[in-house]
């Protein structure tokens, strides 16, 4: 069909101090013990041994008392999930095929020159290359993604390619003797101008250097997935020696200093000294992830006021999946003020019916997207990240709201962010009018979105299911299986979505037990939604009925009308027993998406899935080029079902018949 340009998300907005005072109201946390000591202890020991512990570990003791008490739906461990089915199986099995093709050597080559060991291999090129100064940030992603694709899959091959980078990671931190371990020309100089209080800073660019604490952090994640996810605990210990260096650079500078510093893009730093602190207990982790507290960005988020209009978007969401990470660890409700309602603000108001937003990487004014649809929309990377932090806020208020989006990006961004021919991934999934996507040369190019790609379709059993000790939840429909640690209890989930519109709950367990299973209503399915146990229809509620736009005041009082429902949960608690069944009906109708400031660009939807035109062969080059003239959809007010005809050939289909136009002055 032909190609509508896409829009703005139109989930209900929920009102944000309902949901951040709902998880501070009933829970409260405070700073994990000093246990920093043994944990580094321990770690060192296996440093000094070259020894792993085989096997990932357990949730680490502090973690597991984070969510334990401030987590209302604990994410179920990567490792307990698999996908076994569908489009998000085949972009896993097609990435981790890559991530073992690429050599761990080449990704090393320029940390060894740096340390001034031999190289083993020729380094890769493009963004990791000589010259260009983000060289070193793909072997941190790679550490990242095979050490996930372990948890994901159960694949020695991905541990072993783990170890493997550990190991010759600490070979180069060990020849640089204070904790060093970077491949940036001239980085140590740099860093250490920086730390006489030298500073000249900029959007990217740090005495020179092109965001070089982005870069150091892909490392830092690396090390900290390597010891979460397979049980290095050398990668630990490393990371722990990493961060002594940086606390012995940033502590000269003034306060600030550390502002002027943070002006450059700085990645996710404070997320992995909040996780640091987190996996040793040592509070001085958690004291030096506050120097990269960007206070010129967030304090206006924490007053609720949408600053995001000019800035660049992957450059900020780093810093909030860190606040939100905090939160867990020290129940500061700045934090958590902050990441929600910046998450809130993207999606509900700066984000394109895909789950995408940004022209050209920056944000624009809230809720003005009609002029923003067409060039380089939508980067990969920064739906990467917020997918991160929507599951991070569910687990700390499980609201469906979060869900809706992560659904709407996940199917609609993500997936289509890899060509399943070949697994070659694009840096932007452009919403506007005869653009494309820019798929990258996966062996040269290496750029941020080549890295996130690495990771994301390691990710896809992430989200699916959470519990807590009595409640399970089922919040996206994808064909897996489930062992959650709560009463032993297992689901194995078959479904044909995105294409199909059944999915059926098995339910295995050692022995009966009462408990609550929280599946997903989907909003999109409406009133047509039906939901069974063992064959016995559970009759529910219509949606309207669930959305009272007249509580606490007037019925049709202006600007509620707009405010849509969510979707919800259908809570089942009754004592279950293996061989039980959930059946879901979820058809999916057509609909448009329209942006909030004209009603005349609209999205075409289809359930929670953006239709998008076929103008014949994929042209290469920026999303912005266009070649001849592209149709634009003239309908006025005349229904859906009169324009747009389903296609009989496979579900997902259809033909637009009689609104076509063609501009040639326009050359649209």
């Amino acid at each position: 069909m032909l190609p509508p340009p896409l829009v703005n998300m139109t989930t209900s907005r929920r009102d944000f101090l309902q949901r951040s005072a709902t998880a501070a109201a009933v829970l409260s946390i405070g700073p994990l013990a000093n246990k920093g000591a043994a944990a580094e202890s321990v770690a060192n020991e296996y440093l000094t041994n070259n020894d792993h512990a085989g096997v990932a570990p357990d949730t680490p003791a502090s973690i597991k008392a984070f969510e334990m008490r401030l987590f209302r739906a604990r994410p179920l461990p990567l490792k307990n999930t698999r996908v076994i089915g569908g489009p998000l199986k085949h972009a896993q099995e097609i990435t981790g095929t890559y991530l073992l093709s690429l050599n761990p050597d080449r990704m090393m080559a320029f940390y060894r020159t740096r340390a001034g060991l031999t190289q083993k291999a020729e380094p890769y090129g493009g963004w990791d290359g000589a010259g260009r100064n983000l060289t070193g940030h793909i072997a941190g992603h790679h550490l990242s993604a095979v050490s996930l694709m372990y948890a994901a899959t159960g694949d020695v091959g991905f541990r072993e390619r783990a170890d493997y980078i550990v190991k010759e990671l600490v070979e180069v931190q060990t020849k640089h003797g204070d904790g060093y371990l970077s491949a940036l020309e001239n980085g140590r100089d740099k860093f250490a101008e920086v730390s006489k209080g030298d500073i000249r800073s900029g959007g990217f660019d740090l005495n020179g250097l092109w965001s070089p604490w982005y870069v150091l952090h892909k490392t830092y994640a690396g090390l900290r997935d390597a010891y979460r996810y397979t049980g290095n605990a050398t990668a630990l210990a490393s990371e722990v020696k990493f961060a002594a260096w940086a606390e012995k650079i940033l502590a000269p500078l003034s306060d600030e200093q550390l502002a002027k510093m943070l002006n450059t893009e700085h990645g996710g730093m404070n997320e992995v000294l909040a996780d640091l602190y987190a996996d040793t207990g040592n509070k001085r982790w958690l004291n030096l992830s506050y120097k990269f507290e960007h206070k010129a960005f967030t304090d206006a988020l924490k007053r609720h006021q949408d600053n995001l209009s000019g800035k660049h978007g992957n450059c900020q969401i780093p810093k909030l999946i860190g606040s939100a990470k905090r939160y867990g660890y020290t129940a500061d409700s700045s934090d958590l003020v902050a990441s929600s309602f910046f998450f809130d603000r993207v999606a509900e108001h700066h984000s394109y019916a895909t789950g995408g937003h940004g022209l050209s990487e920056y944000f624009g004014p809230p809720d003005e997207l009609a002029p923003r649809v067409d060039g380089r929309t939508a980067e990969t990377c920064n739906v990467y990240n917020m997918l991160k932090l929507g599951r991070q806020l569910f687990a700390l208020s499980p609201d469906a709201h979060y869900i809706d989006f992560n659904e709407r990006a996940l199917f609609n961004h993500i997936l289509a962010s890899i060509d399943p021919a070949d697994g070659a991934t694009s840096y932007m999934v452009p919403v506007g009018r005869g653009v494309q996507q820019e798929y990258q040369n996966m062996q040269q190019s290496f750029t941020c979105c080549v890295g996130t790609g690495m990771e994301s379709h390691a990710l896809h059993g992430d989200g699916i299911y959470y519990e807590s000790d009595d409640t399970l939840w089922v919040n996206l429909f994808v064909p897996s299986s489930a062992q959650f640690t709560t009463g032993g209890v297992k689901i194995t989930q078959d479904t044909g979505f995105p294409d199909g519109d059944t999915a059926t709950l098995s339910l295995t367990m050692p022995a009966a037990r009462a408990f609550t299973l929280a599946v997903r209503r989907p909003v999109w399915a409406g009133d047509a939604f039906r939901i069974s146990v063992n064959g016995g229809d559970l009759p529910q509620p219509l949606i309207a009925t669930l959305h009272n736009a007249a509580a606490g005041g007037r019925v049709g009082a202006p600007g509620n009308e707009a405010v849509a429902p969510s979707s919800s949960y259908v809570e089942i608690k009754r004592t279950w027993k293996s061989g039980d069944t959930v059946e879901l009906s979820m058809p999916k109708s057509l609909w448009l998406n329209a942006t909030p400031d004209g009603q005349h660009v609209a999205a075409v939807m289809w359930g929670p899935l953006v239709l998008a035109g076929d103008l014949g062969p994929r042209r290469q080059g920026r999303a912005e080029s266009t070649q001849g003239s592209v149709p634009v959809l003239v309908a006025g007010q005349r229904p859906l079902a009169e324009w747009i005809i389903p296609d009989s050939t496979k579900p997902g289909n259809f033909q637009v018949q009689g609104v076509a136009r063609f501009d040639a002055q326009q050359g649209v």
